[in-house]
């Protein structure tokens, strides 16, 4: 029994685990991360070519508010994906970390003049910046979260170069590929590449979304119907959770197909099953269309999210 509490007490009392909180590398980190996320204010202004400041405050823009946020959440999101304390044993380490954070943001910046540009055609800086549009400026920072969760299963895992390297390359010129070069050029092009996937699979996802509700998603869009946006920006986010989860895990792309397809249609049945089983007094297309109901909204965006949570602990 002594030594059982000795044991506990040295448990209790250990001090090692104080060590990682005068990690040098991880207080470079951390100041590193916070000038990112300072740029975050300017770099949003410069993008939608607007004074920030004044907008937020002066002529207090909630749209923007939500849309700024939501860019903000992503840069963060972004910035702790790349962060592996266990490799950050010197100050060299920091620079592949600092590397790949600006690469995630440089695709998380293009996401976001995709997903505005060649997605949607309603004209978004107007909507956004004069209409005040809160349901497109829903959708948007729906599109940005959901990129950004991407962006950070893509980059967040281990080294993908050398796995490719073994099924593409000759084993005579392994040897002169494997450096460190090569590998870094691997793993950003298969970055790229899964990057793009997950664009395509956002733009299939929102061509179903129009076919399973019965009302026209671009134009409740520009009608500023705020439900429309709530429970999209939702389903695209849930979207997003069932699209990243294979690229933390796996590099098949057999998987990666077979688990889209099944994850979408299990995302798209439960919107059925609220429908019918659990708001069966009223179709949930006529609350969200027709009564604006923002409420029941965030209930199918909510149930979208932690039903595509499930979805991805259970089989992924």
């Amino acid at each position: 029994m002594t030594s059982l509490h000795s044991l506990l007490l040295s448990k209790w009392l250990s001090l090692e685990p104080l060590e990682t909180l005068y990690h040098l590398p991880s207080h470079l980190l951390l100041f590193y991360f916070i000038i990112m996320l300072a740029l975050a204010k300017p770099l949003f202004a410069l993008c939608q070519r607007i004074n920030l400041e004044q907008v937020l405050i002066r002529k207090d823009n909630k749209a923007v508010a939500i849309t700024f946020c939501a860019y903000t959440v992503g840069i963060g999101i972004i910035l702790q994906s790349v962060v592996h304390t266990e490799y950050l044993l010197n100050l060299a380490d920091l620079i592949p970390t600092i590397l790949w954070s600006l690469f995630g943001i440089v695709l998380f910046q293009f996401s976001f003049w995709l997903n505005q540009h060649l997605f949607w055609t309603v004209r978004k800086h107007k909507e956004i910046l004069d209409n005040e549009n809160i349901s497109i400026a829903c959708v948007i920072s729906g599109y940005l979260i959901a990129n950004a969760l991407i962006i950070r299963s893509i980059i967040s895992g281990d080294t993908i170069s050398i796995d490719f390297q073994n099924i593409l390359l000759h084993p005579s010129i392994q040897a002169l590929t494997s450096n460190y070069s090569i590998s870094w050029l691997w793993d950003i092009l298969l970055t790229i590449l899964y990057f793009i996937l997950a664009q395509v699979c956002f733009f299939v996802f929102s061509i179903l979304y129009q076919k399973i509700t019965t009302f026209h998603l671009l134009e409740q869009i520009h009608e500023n119907n705020i439900a429309v946006g709530i429970a999209y920006s939702g389903d695209i986010i849930a979207i997003a959770i069932i699209l990243s989860a294979p690229f933390s895990v796996t590099h098949s792309l057999v998987f990666f197909f077979a688990w889209i397809i099944l994850g979408t249609a299990l995302l798209i049945a439960l919107r059925f099953i609220l429908d019918k089983l659990i708001l069966p007094s009223r179709e949930l297309n006529l609350e969200i269309k027709e009564d604006q109901n923002w409420g029941i909204a965030l209930f199918e965006a909510g149930f979208s999210l932690l039903y595509a949570i499930l979805l991805t602990t259970l089989f992924v």
